[in-house]
């Protein structure tokens, strides 16, 4: 049997990039996620984000776990694709989907911390679990041999935060505003459409990945390498 194929240094390169995106999209949903709930009517408590922050945090112990698992399985890059541009779609819709939900009265007449996680855990712990797998994902397709390891987890996790960090000051930097309340000019339905469409992005850029795949030896994988893994 061959050896399982490897990301050339292109995909590497694109590995980093993933990752780092996907840091971003996470610390936006997660700081943009505890803003939308607040303007659709559950205020800006302490409870509000104490839940956002806990509902995220859940979202990405239980992708890191998947991720690795389906990394061994699966090993192409393009599976990503197929969660990622569906969740990106639903991060579109961030703003569509979470409105009716703060509308239901049990919901709004139920302890914050209570409603809001309820809310949290339907809106954005799915994308946010989804893009938790990516690290560990590219940890695998990355690494090149067992004595790499570890620097290749240090560069991925280490892109994936610097990702986060852009993630919290990149918005507040970069968004312009106006008035003398300093109002954003760009709405929080607008964050989730751009947050949504670059999620989209990503899944496009898995699946272009797989065409930077290489065999261990430096060679394109094997016919039987493919045949084997549609089996």
């Amino acid at each position: 049997m061959s050896e399982p194929p490897q990301l050339g240094w292109p995909g590497r390169v694109a590995a980093l990039v993933l990752v780092f995106l996907g840091g971003f999209v996470v610390m936006v949903l997660e700081i943009y996620g505890a803003l939308f709930m607040r303007s659709e009517g559950f205020g800006g408590t302490h409870e509000v984000w104490i839940s956002q922050i806990g509902i995220v945090m859940v979202a990405l112990s239980m992708g890191y776990y998947l991720g690795g698992r389906l990394a061994d399985r699966f090993q192409r890059a393009s599976f990503l694709t197929w969660l990622l541009y569906p969740v990106g779609i639903f991060i579109f819709f961030t703003h569509e989907i979470g409105s009716p939900l703060m509308e239901v009265e049990w919901i709004l007449d139920a302890d914050e911390i209570l409603g809001s996680s309820v809310v949290s855990t339907a809106v954005f712990l799915p994308p946010c679990f989804v893009l938790g797998m990516l690290a560990p994902y590219m940890i695998r397709l990355t690494a090149q041999q067992v004595s790499d390891l570890g620097q290749v987890a240090g560069r991925v996790y280490a892109a994936s935060t610097v990702g986060s960090i852009a993630g919290v000051f990149g918005p507040v930097l970069l968004i312009p505003t106006h008035g003398e309340m300093n109002l954003p000019v760009v709405s929080n339905q607008q964050v989730f459409h751009i947050a949504g469409g670059l999620t989209m992005g990503l899944g496009v850029l898995c699946w272009v990945m797989d065409r930077w795949l290489v065999a261990a030896g430096g060679e394109q994988p094997d016919a039987e390498y493919v045949e084997q893994e549609e089996a």
